[in-house]
């Protein structure tokens, strides 16, 4: 499911998918990054809701922009997580491969429900200004004094047409917002796929380690196996590095465009409450944009924890009974597990459910400030 996101995208290595993501950020680019940028909002309402529509987007195109340029590092990732995986099968161990084989039925599960849900939400997204549209006509055939309406997809200028009040320049506006819309669940639901399952596969090798050294202590097998987890632990600290140098920025970008997306949502729903086709796209927003953080956060805390639970388990063993060669062994796992290991926000912050619960306390006083000054 993640290779082929990862192609459908185009930000994998493959040559010849490349140029769909190419293709999708410049209609990015002229669709929402310069109507909204260029053309301006008529008011502050409108302002609100299109800004928080806009840093939305371009957390979701410009993430994607910086996993496109590390295609080599996802490629290299790629191939390291299978090793990984291969390694497991030849070794033969039938706990590690009956755990492995467990775990990637619920990602492959997981995955699909994922999309499953995205593909749910993003028609809803496109399907609820028309339906507020036929319900703007229904009004104007019912009352003659009433004006009829046409709801946007987005809040924006699309370059001077008359969208909200001409039947031809809003039919063109839908017609060009559909495809886009597409394209930006497609983005968004790429990003977050690949970012969750490349951490949480990390997480996954650390906890095939602990259960390859418990897997020793039960059986006595210390002198034949020591080496093959110390190779294990490793090669799961080499891929934990290549995840962080892959996702970091990403994550920067992820928690700075969160807290203003939340505290523009919250601005908009202080002014104009729950009451029109914008209110219910821009709630679409705010749930993807939650489940996004809070997924992030869990799942970095538990490639942390998991890489604390190899040294846990390292005590389980009986070393002080082993030879003076494994106790060297055990003791050279002990001590690279005691270096903390997870995904960072740009190198500055661990991601985890206590960073959650900060970013939503600061996005609370910013909107606070902003309320008081609005």
């Amino acid at each position: 499911m993640v290779l082929r996101l990862a192609n459908l995208s185009g930000v994998d290595e493959t040559p010849e998918h490349r140029y769909r993501f190419v293709i999708m950020f410049i209609f990015f680019v002229i669709v929402i990054l310069v109507p909204k940028v260029v053309f301006g909002f008529p008011d502050v309402e409108s302002s609100i809701i299109g800004l928080a529509e806009l840093v939305f987007e371009v957390n979701n195109f410009v993430g994607m922009l910086i996993m496109f340029g590390q295609s080599q590092r996802f490629s290299v990732l790629k191939e390291r997580l299978q090793q990984f995986a291969d390694d497991i099968y030849s070794d033969g161990s039938g706990p590690l491969i009956e755990a492995l084989r467990t775990t990637q039925r619920k990602w492959e599960r997981a995955n699909k429900l994922f999309c499953q849900i995205l593909f749910c939400s993003s028609n809803v997204y496109c399907c609820t200004p028309m339906m507020f549209s036929l319900w703007s006509y229904c009004d104007t055939l019912r009352n003659e004094n009433s004006t009829m309406q046409y709801a946007q997809h987005m809040e924006e200028n699309f370059y001077g047409l008359e969208t909200r009040t001409s039947f031809v320049n809003s039919t063109i506006l839908a017609l060009v917002m559909i495809p886009m819309t597409c394209m930006c669940a497609l983005n968004g639901g790429a990003k977050l796929v690949m970012v969750v399952n490349m951490i949480g596969y990390c997480a996954m090798c650390f906890n095939l380690v602990s259960l390859k050294l418990q897997d020793v202590a039960r059986n006595n097998t210390h002198q034949k196996d020591i080496k093959r987890i110390v190779r294990m632990h490793q090669d799961a600290l080499e891929c934990a590095g290549l995840v962080e140098e892959y996702v970091s920025p990403v994550l920067l970008l992820h928690i700075v465009m969160g807290v203003l997306i939340w505290c523009s949502i919250l601005l908009f729903f202080t002014i104009t409450g729950f009451r029109n086709s914008q209110s219910i796209n821009i709630t679409v927003l705010f749930l993807f944009n939650t489940a996004e953080t809070v997924g992030l956060c869990y799942f970095g805390e538990a490639l942390f924890r998991g890489s604390l639970q190899v040294g846990n388990a390292v005590y389980d063993v009986d070393w002080e009974s082993q030879t003076v060669g494994v106790q060297a062994d055990l003791q050279m796992i002990l001590l690279r597990s005691q270096r903390p290991v997870g995904v960072t926000a740009g190198k500055f912050t661990f991601m985890n459910l206590e960073l959650f619960a900060g970013i939503v306390q600061k996005t609370y006083s910013i909107y606070i400030v902003l309320k008081d000054v609005i």
